[in-house]
């Protein structure tokens, strides 16, 4: 459906495909794109490519879920990732244990938002979909999911050694991680000034066990 919005937008307007894809990349552009009638001509038509994903339907530990699903890789998200939420400094609403994950999970399964590889328990997302979720968060709490983003790799983050985590027996285990620590690097240059000192250190952290 999201797709049938998009061309519906493309159409209407007599864009290429590469205008399009140029302003999808911007944010100030990207958040009025998808939150467009996409036909200008049929006003009795209400719905936006934000409205017919039904994101505001969700219930908050779905929606939780999601904004963190959009700061990570959107390929191969190791379900064990999303099961450690940090003690130290709990997050509202995120998903507390198993059970609530897993209604979590549903809700976004059900939305067509994600999708499940049951046998290796992991999770996909559309680039697309990541891009308005961050959109619609705003800075502060697009600022506060990317601490929960960093804690929940830091947490996930293999060590057979409290004070050295670089041991060349652990790099596969650790390599399916590198490319959500690539997401998080990229998304620092929008977020991270905003970070508490406490939340620095622990992407320094992060930062330092991923860069050996």
């Amino acid at each position: 459906m999201a797709i049938v919005q998009i061309s519906a937008f493309i159409q209407a307007r007599q864009l290429t495909l590469q205008e399009v894809v140029d302003m999808l990349v911007k944010d100030q552009y990207a958040a009025r794109v998808l939150g467009s009638n996409p036909n200008p001509y049929h006003s009795h038509y209400n719905h936006t490519v934000c409205t017919v994903w039904a994101l505001d339907d969700l219930d908050n530990q779905a929606k939780c879920l999601l904004d963190v699903l959009s700061f990570l890789d959107p390929d191969n998200i190791n379900e064990g990732l999303l099961m450690k939420p940090p003690t130290e400094q709990p997050f509202q609403h995120f998903p507390s244990d198993k059970f609530d994950y897993i209604d979590a999970r549903t809700s976004l399964l059900r939305a067509s938002l994600i999708k499940r590889d049951p046998e290796d328990s992991q999770l996909t997302i559309h680039r697309l979909v990541q891009n308005v979720v961050r959109i619609r968060l705003g800075k502060h709490q697009g600022v506060a999911t990317f601490n929960l983003a960093v804690r929940l790799l830091y947490n996930g983050w293999p060590s057979d050694d409290a004070r050295f985590s670089h041991s060349p027996p652990l790099w596969k285990a650790t390599n399916p991680l590198l490319p959500h620590l690539l997401q998080i690097v990229s998304l620092y240059g929008t977020y991270g000034s905003d970070l508490g000192v406490t939340d620095q250190y622990y992407v320094a952290q992060l930062f330092n066990k991923g860069g050996w």
